[in-house]
């Protein structure tokens, strides 16, 4: 196995550890810490709809950075990656309500509003650079995009 497939392998399981949890905590109420079970309580929409989206967006990235599987099935990249940004759209809406209520006070609504509109943005900006064919930066903003979206995982490898 190549160093890039290594590291590939390495991140896709990392972000699927997270969507697993993400889709765990939407479905399963009993399983929430308090953290998780206060965000349900205070903004049930909001925390589900940017669980999913992120969940979905984790899953969804891994595999669009897969050169192989990318060149091989352009079409399924192509509804992959609208799905992917359609995913962060509202799991990014989602989290700009939900960062006005973080833990930590202003300095984590801020840091958390900040995530969510560079995940957007760089996102966004990523779909407007294909629509324009521009393949080379559509590829450097998505880049940016999905390790904006792999915060997520970074955050959980923090918390503990």
């Amino acid at each position: 196995m190549t160093k890039k497939a290594f590291a590939w392998l390495g991140m896709t399981l990392l972000a699927l550890a997270v969507a697993g949890y993400a889709i765990t905590m939407s479905f399963a109420p009993e399983l929430r810490p308090s953290f998780v079970r206060a965000l349900f309580a205070e903004r049930p929409v909001s925390a589900f709809v940017h669980f999913m989206g992120g969940a979905i967006a984790l899953v969804a990235g891994a595999f669009q950075l897969n050169t192989r599987l990318r060149t091989r099935f352009i079409e399924a990249h192509r509804w992959l990656g609208r799905l992917y940004l359609l995913a962060v759209v509202t799991g990014g809406v989602a989290a700009l309500a939900l960062a006005l209520q973080s833990f930590g006070g202003l300095i984590a609504h801020v840091g958390f509003g900040l995530l969510a509109a560079c995940w957007m943005g760089s996102t966004l900006n990523a779909y407007r650079h294909i629509r324009q064919g521009n393949l080379s930066t559509h590829r450097n903003w998505m880049i940016h995009s999905y390790a904006l979206t792999l915060a997520a995982v970074t955050l959980r490898i923090y918390l503990p």
